[in-house]
Order: C-alpha cells, then sequence, then structure tokens
C-alpha cells in the first residue's frame, strides 16, 4: 500500500486505491469529507458500543446481544464503522436511560426508503431545507420529523 497520511483514515486510504493505485481527487476529497462527518458526530455524541447502550439502557446482563437484537428489531440505529456496529448517542435518552420513542419510526421510515442506519444518521446530522438550514437530529422533538424524512427519501435528482 502506498504511504499514508497520518491526519488520514486508513479507511479512506484503502477505498480511494484503485486497480491502478490512485484515486481522483474528488473521490479522496469525498472519502475525507465522510469521514470527517463521522468524526464529527463521534465528537459531539459519541459513537456507543453494543456494551455501552446495554450499560446505558440498563440491560447489563444481556450484554452487546442487546444492542444487537435492538437493531435488528428496528428500535435503535446502528452503523458499521471499524469493523463493529457503533450506536450514535443521539438516539438515546441518557438521563432517563432509554431510546427516544422517534428513533423507531425514523428507522422504519429509512428502511422504507432503502436507506441503512448510514444513511439515517448521515441525513439527520446534515442541514437540511425541511428545517430551514438546522440539522433533522437538532428536531428530534418535531412531530414532522419522520415526515421529513419521508419527503427527503423521494426526492428525484
Amino acid at each position: 500500500m502506498p504511504e499514508t497520511h497520518p491526519a488520514v483514515p486508513r479507511s479512506v486510504h484503502a477505498a480511494a486505491a484503485s486497480k491502478r493505485g490512485t484515486a481522483s481527487p474528488q473521490l479522496a476529497r469525498a472519502l475525507m469529507a465522510t469521514e470527517n462527518v463521522w468524526a464529527s458526530v463521534e465528537g459531539e455524541f459519541g459513537l456507543l458500543t453494543s456494551t455501552g447502550v446495554a450499560e446505558l439502557i440498563g440491560s447489563r446482563g444481556k450484554g452487546r446481544s442487546f444492542a444487537a437484537d435492538q437493531r435488528g428489531a428496528g428500535r435503535i440505529v446502528g452503523v458499521r464503522r471499524r469493523g463493529v456496529y457503533l450506536y450514535p448517542g443521539f438516539q438515546f435518552d441518557r438521563a432517563r436511560g432509554r431510546v427516544l420513542p422517534v428513533v423507531q419510526d425514523l428507522a422504519a421510515a429509512a428502511r422504507e426508503a432503502g436507506w441503512d442506519g448510514e444513511d439515517l444518521v448521515l441525513w439527520l446530522v446534515s442541514p437540511s431545507g425541511y428545517f430551514g438550514g438546522a440539522r433533522p437530529v437538532d428536531r428530534l422533538d418535531d412531530e414532522a420529523i419522520v415526515e421529513r424524512l419521508r419527503q427527503a427519501s423521494t426526492v428525484q435528482w
């Protein structure tokens, strides 16, 4: 593998490498921008491990399987990062030790649209015209958020 820049995650270098061993500057910038978004999500909200989710919700006895079961049932959103599922912290009410009620509805609407957990999280943390430029994640208490997601998922370019 060619020499890597220390500020650029290995996943970006690996994904950018094509059969010819080079990537377009546009692809490299896009990959780095995506990695920056994930770093921002982790810094602002945290990305919990499955054990962290179980501890937060109070299901210590179930361990890692609890988060996987909840994700499989569409009750929480997980994203595959660094070879494991991680769970963005914004979907939890940490004070009450529970999942925000809207998460299940958002996850269902995302699935209906053919979105995976990563698509949903990236939509939630990106500024949206549906919210006057605010991020949907900052409006999780807005009753219209699920409908806004459905509208956003059907936009044709």
